[in-house]
């Protein structure tokens, strides 16, 4: 009998958790180009995965991130096909941001750098759901480096991690399932690959970083190698997860770019988290005293307890930290309550 090659994919096809591409042929493994319908997904030849729209095509990086995209409409979207970058002349591309619509439509799902905790021993696999690496204990605490979801009804959702120097996936549940396998904890002392808001990072790239007023927008300045920043806020964009901190600079707030998650080890070359010293903190000079609040907004009500700058048994330890706010205690455990970080200075 005469051989022919396939139009399918088998190896996407035979792991059966998200839809499967052929090679651009209109079925039965014929010649013609296939002619793209509005609402249906296609790859095209530089590697995107698009929705056809009447004027546009709406594009994601990722095969895998399709899933977010059928959460979005309600629908499955299979590949229907390949389009050449010549079938797309004079079509606009629009990319989505993945991290953006996956945690629009993903319940609960935690975002690139959020620190975890595991409630159960979770086997470390290469890729979601494959080789075996190892096996994280319950309790560990670990940040979230990467994310897949499978599945538009289960939600199931696969965290890349990073822990005793293996770098793996592991499962952490469904939307309905989700806290029984890790939940979020608060990040202040553990080992960090990427800051959170109020830590404090070094510019450690040879020929320092750029500030731009946003990420990728106009540039402000450049900032030196070795200058140490506080993190105001930071965002995660793109297929490989690029990551950007807020900073103030010579008194001008801005973004500075550091690497991408996809590789931490580009991180790593661009900034360095600098871990805290273990001393006690006070209140700064500037800020005779401040009242205690009962949670981390500044909507929440004051507790009768303040603490005071120039007072030696009002110097603090943190308890935990949430966004802008940090839970302080002072040393001799007699109050406790919510300030603002930026409130507070290290006593030497």
């Amino acid at each position: 009998s005469e051989s022919k090659k396939t139009v399918l994919d088998i190896d996407c096809l035979a792991e059966g958790t998200r839809p499967c591409a052929n090679n651009g042929n209109n079925g039965g493994g014929g010649s013609e180009p296939v002619k793209p319908v509005t609402g249906e997904l296609y790859k095209i030849g530089s590697g995107l995965y698009c929705l056809a729209s009447n004027n546009d095509f709406q594009c994601l990086d990722r095969l895998n991130d399709v899933t977010c995209l059928e959460l979005r409409d309600n629908r499955a979207y299979p590949v229907r096909g390949e389009l050449s970058d010549k079938q797309l002349e004079g079509i606009e591309i629009k990319r989505f941001d993945r991290n953006r619509l996956c945690q629009a439509e993903v319940s609960n799902l935690y975002e690139i750098s959020q620190m975890i905790e595991t409630k159960k021993r979770i086997n470390i696999r290469k890729t979601p759901a494959g080789e075996w690496l190892g096996t994280l204990p319950l309790d560990s605490k670990t940040q979230v480096l990467d994310f897949e979801v499978r599945d538009r009804n289960q939600e199931k959702r696969y965290y890349k991690v990073r822990h005793n120097g293996l770098d793996g996936y592991i499962y952490a549940g469904d939307k309905n399932s989700s806290n029984e396998w890790a939940i979020k904890v608060d990040d202040n002392g553990q080992t960090q690959i990427v800051a959170s808001v109020g830590d404090t990072i070094e510019v450690v790239a040879p020929f320092g970083i750029n500030q731009r007023k946003n990420p990728n927008g106009d540039l402000i300045q450049r900032i030196p190698k070795e200058e140490q920043l506080v993190v105001l806020d930071r965002e995660v964009r793109g297929s490989q997860n690029y990551l950007y901190y807020k900073v103030e600079y010579q008194n001008q707030e801005g973004f500075i770019y550091s690497g991408y998650l996809k590789d931490e080890k580009s991180v790593e070359g661009w900034t360095q988290v600098i871990k805290p010293q273990s001393q006690s903190l006070a209140l700064r000079d500037d800020i005779s005293f401040r009242f205690l609040r009962t949670c981390p907004e500044s909507q929440c009500n004051f507790t009768r307890q303040f603490v005071r700058s120039e007072v030696a048994s009002d110097q603090l330890e943190v308890l935990e930290t949430n966004g802008q706010w940090s839970k302080v205690r002072t040393l001799n455990q007699s109050k406790v309550g919510w300030l603002l970080t930026n409130d507070l200075k290290q006593v030497n």
